[in-house]
């Protein structure tokens, strides 16, 4: 599964962040002041930009602290840790590979998905104007998936992040890789820094020390350790059919045992499409072909691919469950199934299917679809049991099969509040057990759902 590299291998080279310690410096209200005019200085006493109650986003980012939070809450609190608390301890120290396309980190993009440029297979992007945002201008999709990435990684998630760029360029693009010529890849390297610089400010930013000061953590939470480097080697793509891809690579490898070195420090490795020749040459990649090559590499345990609904071919609406290695998807509405081809690369219209498929058969055992217009998906899709996205999987995440003497408690304790309503006649376990050989079962993830 890993990539092998001939040759002697290249000196490695990584840039990290530092990790910013200035105090927060949002302005706070008294609400409510206790004797000589003194404001009291409880921490639910003061309110951030109002008083309106806190929203599951913020309950999420850990930004409802400094709201005043109602007792009647606290039970829906708890009932959410009890539940997310098996997910929590399955994804610990996991490996989880990200890919936020062109289209997301650099388009100016609004909550409902407008605004979003023409999306290809390699999850970049030309921009109608310019380079998009700069390191100045606010991408509130962007924002709010990285604070989601970075509680993730708090919850102990070791995350590679490939980040899709948009250099601006009207290059011609053949079979979902863009013909790069010189001015393109200058500009595709300028657009890699706006890329990469975007990324490790947003995820430097520390907590407050007021959220924090109460557990006695001290004063300055550090930001996360972003790291960034030479870890894709790639070659020349060359003429093909007659076309000749000048500076498009394609790539050889994954230096993964430098990256598992830095996920085992706790870093964020940031990836993105530009690789490097053994030649010493900069060349510019498909990005779902290096979140590929990064996901087999370090034998990853899941693959997050964030999209948009824009993007889906047309509209057409993704299922909430595909089995890789199913030939029956239709996207396209030909009665033809999508996913009909083996091995290779699938021929569906939605380019980000194809990568979590190809992902999905080449090993890595779930792949998931995330639409980016929906706060907190990341969230919602790995630690509640139905998710929000599309998930593929080469195992059977739901199916029907018959029951066994090892489902008489599961079956027994499914009918129990239809036997109290009168809805189901009342049987023992041991006239179920008797019976098992007529019980059919609905079973996900090993958990029985329904039987008759």
């Amino acid at each position: 599964r890993r990539c092998s590299r001939a040759g002697p291998a290249p000196c490695r080279i990584w840039a990290r962040t530092g990790q910013p310690h200035a105090p927060h410096q949002s302005k706070w209200v008294a609400r409510a002041e206790h004797g000589h005019g003194q404001s009291t200085q409880h921490p639910q006493d003061f309110v951030r930009g109002g008083n309106s109650p806190p929203s599951v986003s913020d309950y999420a980012r850990g930004n409802h602290v400094n709201k005043p939070m109602s007792q009647d809450d606290f039970p829906k609190l708890v009932s959410f840790f009890r539940q997310a608390s098996p997910y929590i301890n399955q994804h610990w120290q996991k490996t989880f590979v990200i890919v936020i396309p062109g289209y997301i980190a650099n388009a100016n993009v609004n909550a409902s998905g407008n605004g979003i440029g023409n999306g290809n297979a390699s999850g970049d992007v030309k921009q109608s104007s310019g380079l998009g945002h700069g390191i100045g201008h606010s991408n509130h999709l962007l924002d709010k998936i990285l604070e989601d990435v970075a509680l993730l990684h708090g919850l102990g998630v070791r995350i590679v992040l490939v980040a899709g760029t948009s250099s601006g360029m009207d290059t011609a693009s053949v079979d979902g890789y863009r013909v790069t010529n010189a001015s393109d890849l200058d500009a595709a390297i300028h657009a890699n820094g706006i890329t990469r610089t975007a990324f490790e400010s947003k995820l430097s930013k520390c907590v407050p020390a007021c959220k924090v000061r109460r557990h006695g953590y001290g004063s300055h939470p550090a930001g996360l350790q972003v790291i960034s480097g030479n870890f894709v080697t790639a070659r020349r793509r060359g003429i093909l059919d007659g076309v000749d891809y000048e500076f498009t690579g394609e790539v050889r490898g994954i230096w993964s045992d430098a990256i598992a070195e830095h996920l085992r420090q706790s870093h964020v490795v940031v990836l993105t499409n530009l690789a490097y020749s053994e030649a010493g040459e900069v060349l510019h990649c498909n990005t779902f072909d290096i979140a590929e090559s990064a996901s087999k590499a370090l034998q990853a345990d899941k693959l997050l691919v964030y999209h948009l609904p824009s993007s889906n071919g047309d509209g057409k609406r993704l299922p909430a469950w595909v089995k890789a290695l199913d030939a029956d998807l239709d996207l396209d509405g030909d009665g033809d199934g999508d996913l009909a081809n083996g091995g290779a690369r699938p021929s569906t219209s939605v380019k980000e299917l194809d990568l979590a498929v190809q992902v999905c058969r080449a090993g890595v055992p779930r792949t998931h679809l995330i639409d980016a217009c929906i706060d907190g998906a990341l969230l919602l899709e790995l630690y509640t049991r139905d998710g929000i996205g599309t998930m593929v999987s080469r195992d059977v995440y739901e199916g029907m099969r018959a029951a066994t003497k090892q489902d008489v408690a599961q079956i027994t304790k499914l009918r129990k509040p239809l036997e109290e309503i009168g809805t189901l006649r009342k049987k023992s376990r041991a006239e179920i057990t008797r019976e098992i050989d007529n019980f059919v079962v609905i079973e996900r993830e090993d958990k029985i759902i329904g039987c008759c």
